[in-house]
């Protein structure tokens, strides 16, 4: 089917019916989003400071929560920065306190997650180690982490084809972002897909990737996350990008790569061409910890982003954003759905082992 133009497609009238708000609320979530982040890149240091997150359940809403009362006066210089009401709330743990639990955590490969609304880190008493267990922001929970039946989104990425060893090739994945570095470029994906054994022969968009210089550094997968760089056979030009697969968002064009988050921010998960809606839509963070995820990548605990978007098999490796003003930043390469929520790698923890050569950066 050909995709309709992309001045046709309005995000924020997408949302709005997902999330039963008016289209008018849905526009101010997404403008409003630049000033949140920015509240939280600029305050989360300060021991006054608890959390940020919105709610839809009664119409568009903003939430603050702080610890001292010193603090309201920012609180309300926010108030006076976005479209949507505002509700303060007081107690909890500060954001440095929260951090501070999660960076330990995280070290020891514990699984938690973050209820940033309470001021919690929830644990569970047979895997934390007994000296996180007293600390007063940490919520314990009886017995370990269930791991519910889940599944890798891999078996059919639109973007990804993988040489099958005989007469074809077949789609195996999702490719999220390409890269620049090492003189070349690659692209990036979930390192669960076949398409990162070493063995197989890939392409994207045309562009040829030879099973033996395909990985440049092994894969990520199990308590790291689940991503990997792929480097094509030669260059492609830089100013190609991936996102042209699904329907391309006039005004809510990609400029950057996330740097956090906030609960119920909007999101927008791209899947393969195939899936049509199932495989790209929007949805809202859900949720941000060290989470017990099996599948191929399987490990004690991996860090991930949550989101309720929808999805099917072909999605992983595919780019998950959140939304920034009228722009979508890169926030994570999607992996797995399991318990009825979808996860992927965030972009703020693949960052830091970026492959490291000449002139590397994103292409997105």
């Amino acid at each position: 089917s050909t995709p309709e133009p992309a001045l046709e497609k309005d995000w924020a009238e997408v949302f709005a019916a997902r999330e039963g708000i008016t289209v008018s609320e849905a526009r101010d979530a997404f403008a409003d989003s630049r000033y949140i982040v920015d509240f939280i890149a600029k305050w989360s240091k300060d021991s006054r400071f608890g959390a940020v997150w919105v709610s839809y359940e009664n119409g568009y809403q903003v939430h603050v929560r702080y610890i001292t009362e010193d603090f309201r006066a920012e609180a309300e210089a926010l108030a006076r920065s976005v479209a949507g009401p505002i509700v303060m709330h007081t107690g909890g743990g500060s954001a440095p306190e929260l951090a501070e639990i999660q960076a330990e955590l995280e070290r020891a490969e514990v699984p938690y997650e973050v209820d940033p609304m309470n001021g919690k880190i929830v644990v569970y008493r047979e895997t934390t180690p007994e000296t996180t267990l007293v600390l007063p922001s940490v919520t314990v929970l009886e017995g370990r982490p269930k791991l519910e039946p889940g599944s890798d989104e891999a078996h059919g990425g639109s973007d990804v084809w993988w040489y099958n060893g005989g007469w074809g090739s077949d789609a195996v994945c999702t490719a999220s972002v390409m890269w620049g570095g090492y003189g070349i470029t690659g692209y990036l994906s979930a390192a669960h897909c076949p398409n990162v054994n070493g063995t197989t022969y890939t392409y994207v968009d045309g562009q040829y990737s030879h099973p033996t210089a395909a990985n440049v550094k092994p894969a990520v997968c199990g308590n790291g996350g689940d991503y990997e760089f792929i480097r094509f056979t030669t260059a492609l030009n830089e100013h190609e990008t991936l996102y042209d697969k699904q329907y391309n968002p006039w005004e809510l064009k990609t400029f950057n790569i996330a740097g956090g988050y906030y609960i119920n921010q909007p999101t927008l998960k791209v899947g393969r061409s195939s899936n049509g809606a199932t495989g790209t839509n929007t949805g809202k963070v859900t949720g941000y910890g060290q989470y017990n995820l099996g599948g191929e990548c399987a490990g004690s605990a991996r860090i991930a982003l949550q989101y309720n978007n929808n999805g099917t098999n072909g999605d992983s490796g595919g780019p998950v954003y959140v939304a920034y003003g009228l722009e979508w930043h890169f926030a994570a390469v999607h992996s797995r759905v399991q318990g009825g929520s979808r996860y992927g790698t965030p972009t703020w923890v693949i960052g830091p082992n970026f492959p490291t050569g000449n002139s590397e950066h994103w292409c997105y």
